[in-house]
């Protein structure tokens, strides 16, 4: 699952922390945001983990804070846009951890879908969900017990998308997030080849698709209510032994969009390395190419130590067996 956001009164020495994991040129676009104000990822404990090396929220910063700051930002994103099939021509703006304040899709307020990066242009809207060490995307928590509060080990879906009810709200409906006036499933028939009033067993988005489902369709309606042309980009870390990069190979992308049935006339989907990204705008950049090419160097760092970690471990692990 996704890490949750927290806004907490941060400490000097957490702050001292998170500034010397996140790349130098990126600071600023947190300046701007307020380091006490800004929403850190955190762990299930309750406390932010953003300055730990494996942080994927990090990295999405060590990128796109960068490229946001950069006086070459219109020109990397429009080498961007180009290699998607997106509108070019800026200016381009960048948010980090952005929430569709308009939340046109009527998600609860509590569980809005966040995103860890997103680009704008009079023409085009690029969402950005970045991994670095996660096994997948996020699942639908309806088909799992309630964990906590009067209604704790209540299932609220069955884990198909056919008509049943919500057993702590009493309502029939095919989506037990439907039933809370959620409208996933008004948008999923334009994004994908599924019917709003068809039956589907199990639910095309009961698993990990879940995360990605609901990124696309709020950038759909979002680029709709816009006239924007929108794009969902997976950005993940190439590594010896990282979960996403396995998933992004040829053969289980192409698996992941037949399951889900992607619509590609109405959005975007494509996946892409931060490798390959900080390529596109280290050769874009001319201003600031030297930042760009320090700022490789930065991630690749990162990405080798994990990676390292992880092998070290399981070798470990082996020896004891």
């Amino acid at each position: 699952m996704r890490e949750a956001a927290i806004t907490a009164t941060l400490d000097e020495a957490t702050i001292l922390k998170l500034k010397a994991n996140l790349f130098e040129a990126a600071h600023p676009a947190i300046d701007a945001y307020g380091w006490h104000s800004f929403p850190w990822h955190g762990n299930p404990g309750g406390g932010i983990d953003t300055y730990k090396i494996r942080s994927s929220q990090a990295l999405a910063i060590d990128l796109f804070g960068t490229i946001k700051m950069s006086n070459d930002r219109d020109r990397i994103m429009d080498q961007l846009a180009l290699k998607v099939g997106l509108p070019t021509g800026g200016p381009w703006s960048i948010e980090l951890e952005w929430i569709d304040e308009e939340n046109y899709l009527g998600e609860l307020e509590l569980h809005r879908t966040h995103v860890d990066a997103l680009a704008r242009s009079p023409q085009a809207l690029i969402f950005f969900d970045c991994k670095f060490t996660e096994n997948d995307g996020g699942i639908c928590s309806q088909a799992h017990p309630i964990r906590v509060g009067p209604k704790k080990g209540v299932v609220q879906c069955d884990g198909n998308y056919a008509l049943q009810q919500d057993e702590p709200d009493g309502r029939a409906e095919r989506c037990a997030l439907t039933g809370k006036g959620i409208l996933y499933w008004d948008a999923i028939p334009h994004v994908f080849d599924y019917s709003k009033d068809g039956n589907y067993r199990p639910c095309p988005f009961a698993g990990p698709e879940y995360q990605w489902m609901r990124q696309l369709t709020v950038c759909w309606k979002y680029a709709q209510m816009n006239n924007l042309q929108p794009a969902l980009l997976l950005i993940y870390a190439e590594g010896e032994g990282l979960a996403m990069a396995k998933k992004t190979r040829p053969a289980q992308w192409d698996a992941l969009v037949g399951r889900v049935r992607l619509n590609r006339t109405s959005i975007v989907f494509e996946r892409y390395s931060f490798q390959e990204i900080l390529t596109l705008a280290r050769d874009a950049a001319v201003a600031e190419r030297d930042t760009f090419r320090e700022l490789f160097r930065w991630v690749q760092h990162k990405i080798t130590t994990v990676c390292g970690y992880r092998d070290t471990n399981k070798r470990m692990r082996k020896s004891r067996v």
